[in-house]
């Protein structure tokens, strides 16, 4: 919303709110608003009884749209025998629209990946006509003790036409897996991330 009267002028370009409801629900989302009417939201939920999360972010510039969305489960799915299971799940869709590297000029390429991965779900991605991405991932942990003797997050990212590959994954030793569902790299040092 744009207010003026000269010589004044008065924007509105964003919005946070939050929600905690002891013992009950925890949430938090947000909304900024960019030039030529783009947006980009974020929002999470934990549901503290059920201790269910999840997790959604959207992003649009004119033909640009970037969706990704999460959940992670208060138990794990069981991988067959082998004492793990299946923790979470994400997912990620971008039409026309590429991998956000703005500001990030670290001369080590691996360290500016690095930076990406760390970079909120509705900001990854920016305005590419032609170019798509499509996503999936998962949580995964050690199933007795859930998830805290071992428990990763990773995901296998695909760009296309113009081919891009990024597997990614946080790993984690003796560390109590993340609360909250979140497609957002953690800067811990006992991570691990490929």
């Amino acid at each position: 919303i744009r207010l003026g009267l000269a010589p004044f002028k008065v924007e509105f370009r964003g919005l946070t709110a939050s929600v905690d409801i002891p013992q009950t629900l925890k949430g938090k989302g947000s909304v900024s608003i960019g030039d030529g009417g783009s947006f980009r939201a974020l929002m999470a939920l934990e549901v503290i009884p059920a201790k269910l999360s999840a997790y959604g972010s959207l992003a649009v510039d004119q033909d640009f749209v970037a969706v990704e969305v999460g959940v992670q489960l208060p138990v794990g799915i069981p991988l067959g025998g082998t004492g793990f299971g299946i923790f979470g799940f994400m997912g990620r869709f971008v039409a026309n629209g590429t991998r956000n590297t703005d500001g990030l000029s670290n001369a080590d390429p691996v360290q500016r990946q690095l930076d990406w991965y760390l970079r909120s779900p509705q900001d990854k991605y920016k305005r590419k006509s032609g170019q798509f991405a499509f996503g999936v991932g998962a949580v995964i942990g050690t199933l007795p003790d859930g998830g805290f003797t071992f428990n990763a997050e990773g995901s296998l990212t695909i760009g296309f036409p113009d081919v891009s590959v990024i597997f990614g994954i946080d790993a984690h030793l003796i560390t109590q897996r993340k609360g909250q569902a979140s497609e957002q790299g953690s800067e811990n040092n006992s991570s691990m991330r490929i």
